[in-house]
């Protein structure tokens, strides 16, 4: 231990001691306490070895910074304590030993048997104890040697590199070296690093207690694959046996701009509804880079590859990738769209990459059918046979599928039916005509899809029937008679006839005449005439009642159709 005579001089001597690292709060400064065996005790006195900054405090001070290990013999006697500025000492501690050393060259690492020079000792040379710097700017990685009591360590325990993925193999970074305070027989030897892949290291001597050590990059480095490397740096010394410090290398890679946007397609296939409204989403792209930061930002935009009028149909959103309807779609003017997107990274030098996106519109049965009339036969002869072509139709549907599939139907009790073909239909007789009866129908076509629900649609057609001289006059009585004064006046009217024929035009046109027959062995026609048109009867000659009291004609009515 460290005693103090009254003549102000110190000496040394070994003895098994406590001690403890103290900080004081009034003097901000380092404290080192040496107890004798069993102690600390409860209070102790602090004396200060100069004489200055005394504390006079009968209390342990609290610990800020505690060295740890065995302790240094001495003297016994009551607990002396000397001062060490905060900027002048510290513990080094490992294997087990702590060892002590009055600072002669602040800043640095002192040698183990180094002597220092006290005023009060008129010159003489007190015991040194080996003690490492305690300085902010030297944080401690250090081995202790209780055999050789020397430390040594590198100037800093950790080291923070950023490097850039893009920094080519062969560059060097420089790293700070360990100071060894031993003699060149116990310098240090070597520096080792932790196998990797991506680091070697390369040690140079400037002078000879030191080596200026780089770190050199041998492969390229991938911050998408490995974005952290951390290395383990160990320096070795000349000694027996050899002893170690080890400090860590903390490697960032940095990014660069080295990948591009990649879909997960090359080709993507989405169906739309028609008629969806604006601002329906159709697809959300994805694009993604292996980069960080704006490097790995992706925006989107159609390609000059995407014509006019797909961009005015669609939307695309620069920031999110989403495509979404601009404007109405439509199936039946366009069942498919195809448009080029790119994408490309916000980063320096970038690259755009692209893909092919194919909207297959999804018909909607929004159309009815449409019904052509391409001919129509009319008026229909009422002698018709059955099946005889009246209309030929055709249907058309602008949607698909299902929606396409149309049936045609007329009401029924009607002398027609239908026949189809694909789309196309013919309507046709399925029963004798009588224009008599009917002379002409209005004949409505029904055409549905088979959609969900089915659409429909009504044409009315009107089909006429032609006559045909099926009927012969018809006399409204089958006999007339007729009564005569006598000596009646030429010419006089004896009565009208009248024939209806159900046919019409010609075959209903009847003409009357008198049938040329005798009477009492006199033509009938020297008597009595006949208007053809009217079917007035007239005499001819004035009638003798003593002479002809009676005479019998026939009348003919024939219409003027052929045959008659």
């Amino acid at each position: 231990m460290i005693t103090t005579h009254p003549d102000g001089s110190w000496s040394y001597s070994k003895s098994t001691q406590q001690y403890d690292v103290c900080f004081s709060s009034d003097t901000l400064k380092s404290d080192v306490v040496v107890f004798p065996a069993g102690f600390p005790p409860a209070d102790a006195e602090l004396i200060s070895i100069n004489g200055a900054d005394t504390f006079k405090r009968n209390q342990t001070l609290p610990n800020s910074e505690k060295g740890g290990g065995s302790e240094k013999e001495g003297a016994g006697g009551e607990p002396v304590k000397f001062r060490l500025a905060k900027d002048q000492g510290g513990v080094c501690q490992a294997a087990g030993a702590a060892v002590l050393s009055w600072s002669c060259r602040p800043a640095s690492l002192q040698r183990e048997e180094e002597t220092c020079t006290s005023p009060q000792s008129g010159g003489k040379q007190g015991a040194g104890l080996s003690f490492l710097i305690n300085s902010p700017s030297l944080p401690p990685a250090a081995v202790c040697d209780p055999e050789r009591q020397r430390c040594f360590l590198s100037q800093r325990d950790e080291y923070q590199l950023d490097i850039s993925e893009s920094t080519l193999p062969g560059a060097r970074f420089r790293i700070e070296s360990a100071q060894d305070p031993d003699d060149a027989p116990n310098s240090i030897r070597l520096y080792r690093l932790s196998p990797n892949e991506q680091f070697a290291l390369d040690s140079k001597k400037p002078s000879p207690n030191s080596k200026m050590i780089e770190l050199v990059l041998k492969k390229a480095l991938d911050r998408e694959q490995i974005p952290f490397h951390q290395l383990i740096l160990t320096a070795i010394d000349s000694g027996t046996p050899a002893r170690t410090g080890t400090a860590k290398i903390n490697v960032r890679v940095l990014d660069s701009n080295d990948n591009v946007p990649v879909f997960d397609s090359s080709v993507y296939k989405v169906k739309l509804l028609e008629n969806s409204p604006k601002d329906t989403l159709v697809i959300k792209l994805n694009a993604t880079d292996a980069d960080e930061g704006t490097n790995g930002e992706v925006i989107y935009s159609f390609s000059s590859y995407t014509p006019e009028r797909v961009r005015q149909v669609f939307s695309m959103d620069p920031n999110t990738g989403d495509i979404r309807v601009r404007s109405p779609v439509d199936y039946e003017e366009t069942s498919s769209y195809e448009m080029y997107v790119q994408a490309m990274d916000k980063g320096a030098s970038a690259v755009a990459v692209h893909c092919k996106v194919v909207v297959e519109v999804v018909d909607v049965n929004d159309n009815v059918p449409e019904i052509v009339l391409s001919s129509l036969s009319s008026p229909v002869r009422e002698d018709a046979r059955a099946d005889t072509v009246v209309a030929l139709i055709s249907v058309a549907d602008r949607d698909s599928g299902p929606n396409k599939q149309v049936s045609l139907e007329i009401p029924p009790g009607l002398p027609f039916k239908v026949k189809s073909f694909r789309n196309y239909y013919t309507l046709v007789t399925s029963a004798f005509l009588d224009r008599e009866t009917t002379s002409a129908y209005n004949v409505t076509l029904s055409a549905t899809d088979s959609g969900t629900p089915p659409l429909s649609s009504k044409k009315t057609i009107q089909v006429d029937v032609a006559d045909v001289n099926d009927n012969p006059p018809r006399f409204e009585q089958t006999s007339y008679t007729v009564y005569v004064m006598e000596n009646n006046a030429p010419q006089a009217s004896l009565c009208t006839v009248r024939a209806q024929d159900a046919d019409i035009n010609e075959n209903g046109r009847i003409t009357y005449t008198v049938l040329n027959d005798n009477n009492h062995g006199i033509p009938v026609t020297s008597y009595v005439s006949i208007r053809p048109d009217t079917g007035e009867a007239y005499a001819l000659r004035s009638f003798d009642y003593e002479t002809l009291r009676e005479f019998h004609f026939q009348v003919k009515a024939q219409d003027a159709g052929i045959p008659p």
